[in-house]
């Protein structure tokens, strides 16, 4: 099992026994244990992002964060990556409408363009090919 994988499963069972633990001091339903537990997921994930795009900080490691993400993608389940894909388009397209200063102007309209075109089927892969060379 990969590192990430590993740790997204590490993740997903703290999150459980602290939401179960929770669910029982409580007396939680099983709504708000379900409520409970993605929240802390989705923290821990906001966390795990946020080192990510800290990765992206240091000059000239542009590169090694491109070559780990696309190692951790094509190491995970077939089935996974396209989740992970789909997510993450609905996550740029959410991006796009956040606030935006002089600082994140450019890659909020970015977002926005890459969700626009994954989650546009109809547009084929040839075309995106174009749309990438006229950057």
């Amino acid at each position: 099992m990969k590192q990430m994988d590993r740790e997204f499963v590490y993740i997903t069972r703290v999150a459980d026994t602290i939401a179960r633990e929770r669910k029982e001091k409580f007396n939680l339903t099983s709504e708000d244990f379900v409520e409970d537990r993605a929240e802390m997921i989705v923290e821990a994930i906001s966390q795990n992002v946020k080192e990510l795009v800290e990765c992206t900080n240091a000059s000239g490691h542009q590169e090694q964060v491109i070559e780990g993400i696309v190692n951790g993608l094509t190491s995970s389940h077939r089935y996974l990556q396209g989740e992970f894909m789909q997510a993450l388009s609905k996550a740029l397209a959410k991006y796009s409408t956040t606030h935006t200063d002089a600082r994140n102007e450019a890659g909020v309209r970015m977002a926005g363009r890459m969700a626009q075109i994954a989650l546009h089927p109809e547009i084929e892969p040839s075309d995106i090919q174009d749309i990438l060379g006229r950057r």
